[in-house]
């Protein structure tokens, strides 16, 4: 069984970008979409060129932080480094992307920022999706993988569904100001 793309509308922004239909990959489990940004006039992604300047940039600590290893990462910026990991994942390929990489190890900690910084409706969101894998959320990768491949199709479809909801959450929060409440924590 293959998993499907989230399918989402995303809000217009130099952040976002959106979806352009592929071909069937007959050799991988899952499809990847072509990603290109929605407003020519800027670049879209993370990484030295592509944004430009915020002040106040919180994504400017997370990315000291993303290259790290987990297990090195200092236990006072653990929420920060999941917490960007999720939405990263997240706004690059759904909870699906999310739970099949590597980022998704350290969702307990992302939900556990999001709970800290009380976004409560962004941590239910996500625990939902995660309950999809699990009753005990796996921080194994090849076991949530295995899971996710299972999945039924009603379960895709709640998956997608819980995407889309989180792209709607994200337009109506500043995730940014979490992220900052993370990174100036004690």
């Amino acid at each position: 069984q293959r998993l499907a793309r989230p399918r989402t509308t995303r809000p217009d922004d130099a952040r976002h970008a959106t979806d352009v239909p592929v071909g069937e990959a007959p050799d991988l489990p899952i499809s990847r979409p072509l990603v290109l940004c929605r407003r020519p006039d800027r670049r879209c992604g993370r990484g030295p060129g592509n944004m430009r300047p915020v002040p106040d940039d919180p994504w400017d600590a997370w990315n000291e932080l993303a290259l790290a290893e987990p297990a090195s990462v200092p236990k006072s910026t653990k929420m920060l480094y999941a917490f960007g990991w999720l939405r990263t994942e997240v706004n690059n390929g759904g909870f699906h992307q999310l739970f099949l990489n590597s980022a998704g190890d350290v969702l307990p900690d992302a939900i556990a920022a999001c709970r800290a910084t009380g976004t409560d409706d962004l941590a239910d969101l996500i625990e939902r999706a995660a309950a999809l894998v699990g009753d005990e959320y796996p921080t194994d990768r090849t076991r949530r993988q295995a899971v996710l491949l299972a999945l039924p199709e009603a379960g895709v479809t709640l998956l997608n569904d819980l995407s889309d909801d989180y792209f709607d959450l994200e337009a109506t929060h500043d995730l940014n100001d979490v992220m900052r409440a993370l990174r100036d924590a004690p």
